[in-house]
């Protein structure tokens, strides 16, 4: 006597069947496009981190511009004291010899100002570029919540559970290129191209460093031409001897003046320097290779 076992009609086989399948991961899940909610809350908070980043780079340069323009300033209005002096011809030349030894010394403490702002490329030890995104992997709670979701959506109809995939696939699909568009936005270009972007704005700063202490260096020329009118002058005067003392005190003040702008001369210029070498070494590394994808 042969024995059977119990039988299935083919719906409740239908039923098993699909109810086996919903405890796998679907394509959608284990896919390129499936996002979790932990994925988008770490590539939200990666676009926050690059945010921070960048706002606070430009909460430092901001300070270091005003420093500047003042420091501009400053020179601008010693520029029109000294278009002043030269007006007047017979100023005593004691008299004359102090008031360049005022204006030396605020022309030196404006280029002391100036240079005391530094530098702008990454002085916070991290720029946006630096942040990158990593891959993160998908959360298994989510995961799980996904599957047992499914299992009970195939329960109640093939057609049920076969929209609902394909709803759930639209919307990780749509996520995901909204959160790479969000990051594409960001970034503003690969490392390379923010790292020539970064070295193009150093090198028009540092430009304008060399205007700044070209402007210094033809003041300071003005000084010490009308430091020697003062300096002949007052030889022929009876009371050299009383003016002698400003004098030499005028000319000290003017040699710290030339060597501090010496200094700040030789750092721009060494500076720049590394820059446009950085600049040349940049623009020659190849591109990275462009994938075409065909769909």
């Amino acid at each position: 006597m042969i024995t059977t076992g119990p039988t299935y009609s083919a719906a409740t086989l239908l039923k098993a069947g699909m109810a086996r399948d919903a405890d796998k991961p679907s394509p959608a899940q284990t896919g390129p496009l499936f996002k979790t909610s932990g994925d988008e809350r770490d590539e939200k908070a990666l676009r926050t981190l690059k945010s921070v980043v960048e706002t606070l780079s430009r909460a430092q340069d901001e300070p270091a511009k005003a420093a500047k323009a003042q420091a501009r300033e400053r020179v601008e209005a010693l520029k029109e004291r000294i278009k002043m002096l030269k007006q007047f011809s017979g100023m005593d030349p004691k008299a004359l010899a102090r008031a360049l030894k005022q204006i030396a010394n605020e022309l030196k403490s404006a280029l002391k100002d100036y240079a005391s702002t530094g530098g702008s490329l990454s002085d916070l030890g991290v720029s946006a570029s630096s942040v990158t995104a990593t891959p993160v992997p998908n959360s298994t709670a989510s995961a799980e919540a996904e599957a047992e979701a499914a299992s009970n959506e195939a329960q109640t109809a093939e057609r049920e559970t076969q929209n609902v995939a394909e709803d759930a696939e639209a919307a990780a699909e749509a996520a995901h290129l909204d959160a790479q568009a969000q990051d594409e936005s960001s970034q503003a270009g690969s490392p390379d191209d923010q790292r020539r972007i970064a070295l193009a704005e150093r090198e028009g700063e540092l430009k304008a460093d060399q205007h700044f202490a070209k402007e210094v260096r033809e003041l300071t020329r003005q000084i010490k031409d009308l430091f020697e009118k003062a300096k002949s002058d007052a030889a022929r005067q009876p009371n050299e001897a009383s003016a002698k003392r400003v004098l030499d005190e005028t000319k000290d003040d003017i040699k710290e003046l030339e060597d501090e702008l010496q200094d700040f001369q030789t750092d721009v210029s060494t500076e720049l320097n590394s820059v446009q070498l950085q600049m040349s070494f940049s623009q020659d590394l190849p591109s990275p290779p462009t994938l075409a994808i065909t769909v």
